[in-house]
Formats: structure tokens, sequence, C-alpha cells
């Protein structure tokens, strides 16, 4: 009885069908699907990306008090290139679509004075797929941190933001990535993380406008400093031009900005500072992380129409 039994089964073993549907060795998926009873079988053409803690960052969700609820991942553009190219291309062509007015486009609080920058981008894979999708690139949905990198003014830079947002959006369906790429994010609000460290507000404005993230914090270069026959600038009026293009790089109300170093000095001007504590204030802007950014962002724009409102009651 029992010789019967294992013949029964190794015929139906052996047959055609059963081997059809048997998952493939490697198919870790199809293996935990059929342990579970499923016959289910991942097709030959699914890719699994490879992604480390430098392509993954993470922006804190809070709620309305304030506390961290959770962490939200987003992928940098150079892991989705990456991943696209992993897989195997055949081609990646991008077109520029006409621009349209931010009105037009249904921007929140567009005009006909600005354009929004539209592109097209199209990834043939060697097995034959295709995938395609759209981006786009105006004032209204990029921050101010970023066209302080790329270049508010400049209409080329606003073209190729609206191009890579079309690359990382076609390159995270070609590359089967599970999370959004964060170029194709308008902002973020509160700290941004690459593994265990926070991150700058410089280091988040350059990964949002398509760089790389470390793990590590970068070290400045430290180059030869110039002649004094080529900067014949005072120490103070380099501090200063230092102070006010970081403040440019960030965003920042200028006004505003030496209006908070007035009252935390509890001095009337800059000038009665010392060269060493005005640097003091560009260093630790640099190192400032993005939610601490955007909270002294608020105040300076505060305090700046303080000082509007303030100026025409001291005339009267």
């Amino acid at each position: 009885m029992k010789k019967r039994k294992s013949k029964a089964l190794a015929k139906r073993t052996e047959h055609p069908v059963a081997k059809r549907h048997a998952p493939r060795p490697m198919d870790t998926l199809a293996l935990a699907a059929t342990a579970q009873g499923k016959r289910v079988a991942t097709a030959r053409s699914y890719f699994q990306p490879v992604v480390d803690n430098r392509h993954v960052l993470w922006n804190a969700v809070k709620n309305e008090k304030g506390e961290i609820i959770d962490w939200k991942p987003y992928s940098t553009l150079p892991a989705v290139e990456d991943n696209v190219q992993r897989r195997g291309v055949k081609s990646i062509i991008v077109d520029h679509l006409e621009p349209v007015t931010c009105k037009a486009a249904g921007c929140y609080g567009g005009s006909e004075s600005t354009v929004q920058y539209r592109a097209k981008c199209t990834i043939t894979l060697e097995s034959g797929q295709v995938f395609s999708d759209e981006g786009d690139a105006c004032p209204h949905n990029v921050t101010k941190m970023i066209w302080g990198v790329v270049g508010v003014k400049k209409n080329n830079s606003t073209r190729r933001m609206a191009a890579s947002r079309a690359i990382a959006r076609a390159g995270t369906l070609a590359a089967n990535m599970k999370m959004a790429c964060i170029v194709e994010v308008p902002y973020l609000i509160g700290e941004v993380k690459v593994g265990k460290r926070v991150m700058t507000q410089q280091e988040v404005a350059d990964v949002m406008s398509g760089g790389e993230a470390h793990e590590e914090e970068r070290k400045e270069i430290e180059h030869q400093p110039r002649e004094e026959s080529l900067d014949k600038r005072s120490p103070r009026e380099r501090v200063n031009a230092a102070l006010h293009g970081q403040a440019g790089d960030m965003g920042l109300n200028t006004e505003g900005l030496h209006r908070w170093i007035h009252k935390r000095e509890n001095v009337e001007s800059l000038k009665a500072l010392a060269v060493d504590r005005l640097q003091h204030y560009v260093d630790w802007l640099k190192k400032m992380d993005a939610g601490k950014a955007g909270r002294l962002k608020d105040l300076c724009v505060q305090l700046a129409k303080e000082t509007a409102n303030a100026e025409p009651s001291r005339a009267a």
C-alpha cells in the first residue's frame, strides 16, 4: 500500500503542469507564497532594488504638539538612477514640454507672471519594458532653500529641476523603488536623518536638488588663504559678506536676521559686535538643521514686518 502511494506521488510531481507552477529555487517571494499554501510565482522580470543607508533619508513626522510620531523615508536621485542602470537600460529620453503659467497649471497662489516648466522622461529597458512620467517645477512647488542652490533667476535651472523630477518619477517605477524620491518633495518640515545623523539645512538643500547624502559629516576643505593684494576687504567686511551669503542660501530675510541678532546681543547695530562673534553666527547657521532653519526663517519674516510697521509710526 505504501509503495502505491509513493508511485502516485512521483507521477503527480513529474507531471508537466506541476513543474510549470513550481517556483524557481532563488525566487524567495514565490517560495514564501508557496509556504503559505498559495501557488504564486513572480515574473522573471521582477527586480529588487539595492539600497543602503546613504540612499534613504528619514523625515520626522510630528503631531500638533510637536512630538515625533513617525519617520517617513525618501530615496535620493542617485539611488534611483543607480538601480535603473542595474536593471539594464536601453535608452533614457527627456523631453521638455511647453511651459505654462502657474495660474493655468493650478498652483496655489499662482499668477500669470510666474511660469511652470514641465518635462517628460521615458525609460526603455533592455527587456523591452517602457516607463514614462512627467515632472514640473515652479516657485510654488519648490522651496526657496533649493532656489538658493540652483538659482531662482535662471530659467535653465528651473527646467533642469523639472527634468530631474521627471527622471525620478519614471525611474522610481522602472527600478521598483518602494518610496518616493526626495527631489519630488516641494518642502520638508522637521529634521532629516541619513542613517543616525541629523543632516544640516545645507545638506538637505543639496540632496533635494539632486545630490547624494553622506552618512558622515563632510569636512570642509582647507583652502590656502588668499594674498592680501587679492582681497583688500577688512576682516569685518569679509565676515559680513559671509553672513549675508549664508542667509541668502538659506532663504532668510536679511533685515529680520539683523533684528534677531540685535535682540540676542542687546545691541543696535552689528558694528557693535566683534568680528569673532559675527563669525560665530556664520558657523552656527552653516551647521543648522532643516527644522531649526524653518523656524528661524519664520521668525526673521515676523521681525522684518515688525520693523517695517514701526518705521511709519516713528516718522509720524
